[in-house]
């Protein structure tokens, strides 16, 4: 089951973070991409989805490096950080919810 987190809870991004997100975000699709594989229908909205879940979490936690929430987005959806959606230790979708810790 999906963790609803209060809206109180987020801070507004300035236009400069929203911009580095969005480099985050378009450097680890296409880093997730680069392989040429092909994903089953929803599978590759699930990933992009978790990809941008994470990497907003991060910068509501207070990371601004470009590269390191490219890197830890990554992490988390191909399981590295054993929570992403191809771990075996993420039985429950909802995980990809989590803020980080």
């Amino acid at each position: 089951m999906q963790k609803i987190i209060s809206k109180d809870a987020f801070k507004p991004f300035d236009p400069e973070m929203v911009e580095a997100m969005k480099l985050a975000f378009d450097a680890a699709w296409q880093s997730i991409t680069v392989s040429g594989v092909v994903y089953l229908d929803g599978v590759a909205d699930r990933i992009r989805e978790a990809l941008a879940l994470r990497i907003i979490a991060k910068a509501q936690a207070g990371e601004r490096n470009i590269e390191a929430l490219r890197d830890d987005a990554i992490a988390h959806v191909m399981g590295i950080d054993g929570a992403g959606i191809f771990s075996p230790m993420t039985p429950d979708p909802a995980a990809l919810y989590d803020p980080p810790t």
